[in-house]
Formats: structure tokens, sequence, C-alpha cells
């Protein structure tokens, strides 16, 4: 691509982040007290957040997952009544011990301090992995980056997560397992991750995994008795039903299944093609594994099959999509581009942003077809670089 140079690598991601932050602050700002000009919670998901931790001050764990409470707590915080099932509380009780002091706060500053502690975690677990100045322009201007802050949500802890992870998995792989347990806290990001860490026999790893899900697990029942346990097996199902059923919004999420629903493709039908790509993907990443490609294409796969697999991940995750496209940017780099790898990248990069207004306007679901894109050229790559290999033996 002739019009991709070093300097337009630098001028284009920062134009658009000047633009869609210029654009979030104006809208923010022509609001009042906690709403903004379009009539939306500032810190939109982060209301949930904040008020189950208020929940907790009052004693209520198991009370979280009563959704009629929990949007009678979100109304007196706001001064709102039109709360629905997107601000219902699904996480396991883990994530309650990560919330728990919210509430010691007002509103707008604990918002603020979980966005700047978070980004802070995401920044310096990237920082261990990226090689120069470049890659952090790239990583702070990534519209991932804005769609997690915008919402409120908690997309920067879960790319720590599964970032760290990454970072010691083949020096010291039961820390690399430690880290990884941490992800119980949203458990369908840590599917794909774990069969692979069990398709190439990993044990350290899993069992680091195992020991610190089964902590985080025993701390929370410390913490807060059996009762939330037990409220949160049984919204799982309602969970599943808001989402098949499209109340929870499918144009902005990530995978192929969200995809299909919105091309009107019956939901059980969707369910099982997305399973067969889940499956597909993540053996693929399995045997880069194995077979110990280089760390920039395993590292970058292992990332997109995480995105690809989960049924309904949202734009707020592709937080995590950043480092996969600065390391396999890296490695395009350093030997050289494709014809195509550049278009996939641009494309990569901004998808975060334009796919959920594509989706809204035409039903057709961007997100889940470049993350295959991404796998493709991932294998094509591989398969270059041992064409070569073979060549020199």
């Amino acid at each position: 691509m002739k019009f991709i140079n070093n300097e337009r690598l630098i001028a284009y991601p920062i134009i658009i982040f000047v633009i869609s932050w210029a654009t979030y602050f104006a809208v923010t700002f022509s609001g009042t007290g906690l709403t903004d000009g379009f009539g939306k919670t500032i810190g939109a998901d982060f209301i949930c957040f904040y008020s189950a931790s208020s929940m907790l001050r009052d004693g209520a764990a198991a009370d979280v997952y009563d959704i009629e409470k929990l949007m009678t707590k979100e109304a007196s915080i706001t001064k709102k009544e039109d709360y629905d099932f997107a601000s219902a509380w699904f996480y396991p009780p883990i994530y309650l011990l990560f919330i728990k002091k919210l509430a010691s706060v007002s509103y707008l500053h604990a918002l603020l301090l979980f966005t700047l502690v978070t980004f802070s975690m995401y920044f310096l677990s990237m920082a261990l992995l990226l090689p120069n100045r470049l890659s952090y322009l790239w990583l702070v201007t990534f519209p991932g980056v804005f769609q997690n802050i915008t919402n409120g949500q908690n997309g920067f802890l879960s790319a720590t997560i599964l970032t760290s992870s990454l970072y010691f998995i083949d020096k010291k792989p039961f820390i690399a397992g430690l880290i990884l347990g941490i992800m119980s806290y949203k458990p369908h990001l840590a599917f794909a991750p774990f069969l692979i860490l069990l398709a190439t026999k990993n044990y350290k790893a899993l069992s680091g995994c195992a020991l610190s899900s089964a902590t985080l697990v025993i701390v929370s029942i410390l913490s807060f008795g059996f009762a939330p346990w037990g409220s949160f097996l049984r919204t799982l199902p309602l969970a599943d039903t808001l989402a098949m059923s499209g109340f929870l919004p499918w144009y902005k999420m990530n995978s192929p299944q969200a995809g299909f629903l919105l091309l009107g493709i019956p939901p059980e039908l969707a369910r099982l093609l997305h399973i067969a790509i889940a499956l597909g993907a993540i053996a693929f990443t399995a045997m880069l594994w194995r077979q110990k490609a280089n760390f920039n294409l395993r590292a970058s796969a292992l990332i997109i099959t995480t995105l690809l697999s989960v049924p309904f991940g949202y734009d707020y995750d592709l937080a995590m999509l950043a480092p996969a496209l600065i390391w396999f940017g890296l490695e395009a780099w350093k030997s050289g581009w494709s014809t195509y790898e550049k278009s996939i990248i641009i494309v990569a990069w901004i998808v975060p942003i334009v796919s959920p207004p594509i989706a809204l306007g035409t039903h057709i679901l961007l997100t889940p077809l470049v993350l295959i894109m991404l796998l493709v050229a991932i294998r094509n790559r591989y398969k270059s670089e041992q064409q070569e290999a073979s060549l020199v033996s």
C-alpha cells in the first residue's frame, strides 16, 4: 500500500485519536450531572460496577444478582429510571473482590481512578513486550482503548492478565498460569487459552491457573459467603437468553455467532457455526504452540483466537487486540510485508470503532471477519517461514 509510509503510520493514529476524543468530550460535557448529551450515563457500563460496590457496602452481596434491586440502586445513583437488563450483573463473585472499594468515593472519582489504574496496568504490561516508541503510540491511540474507556469497562484488566501471562509463558510457565487464573473473574475469556494449554500439555501453566482460580473462589466465599455463587449460577441461563434474543446488542460484539444472528440465521444454527469456527481457530493456535512457532506469531494468534471464540465478547474487549496487531506487524516489518498484510493490519486497527456503526446500519458485523482474516494471515506467514527454513536446511 503506497499511501502507507512511516510518517503516515504516525499521523493517521493521532488523527483518529484526536477526532474520537474530541467528539466524546463534546458529547460528555454537553450533558448535565452524570448524564451526557445523548442522555446516557457517563462511563456507561461502569454504573453497574459502582452500584454493585455500593450494595456490597450495604452488606448485600447476593442482591447484586437481583436485577430489580441492582437497577434500583443504579437509578438512585444516576437519578434515572430507564435502566434495562444491559446493566445487570452477570460476573462471578470473584469480580466482586475487585470492585468492592469503588463506592468508597463518588461515582466520577471512582470512574477516573478505575480507568487510570487499569490503563496503567495495561500500559505497563505492554511495556514489557513492545520494542519501541512507535509501538507505544499505536497502543495509546488504538481505538479499542477508546472503546474501553468510554464504556467504563474492564478490557484493560483482561488485556493485562493475558499479555502478562504471555510474557512469562516460555520462561516461567507456572507464573504464567498463576496470572492467567485471575481471568476467572471473566471465565469465558480464559476458555481458549485454557484449551490451548491443555492441547500443548503445559501442565505447569495449568497447575498455576488452577491454583490461582481456586484461591480466588475460596477468598470470594470467605468474603461474601456461598449465596452469591448460587445466585450467579442461576443468572447464567438468563444471560444466555438475553444475548441470543438480541436484547444485549449484537452489533457491538466480536463473535461469529453475533454476526450470524445479525444476518437472521436461526440461533441454534448460529451457535453451531460459531462453535465450529472457534474450535478451528483453537486447533490452529494450539498447533502453532506445539510447533514452537516464533513468539510474535503464536502470541498474536492466541489473543485473536481468544477474542474470536467468545460467543458474546464486546468491542471494549478489543483492547487486548492491540498487542496482537503490534506483534504481527513487527514480525512482518522485520521480514518483509506481503501484498495484503498492511491492509489487514489497518482494517483491524480501526475495526473497534467502525464495526458497531456499520453493523447497526447494514447487519454485517466486521469484527469476526477481520479476526478470521488475521488468523489466515498468521497461517500464511507461518507457512512461508517454514518453507524458508526448509530451504535453508
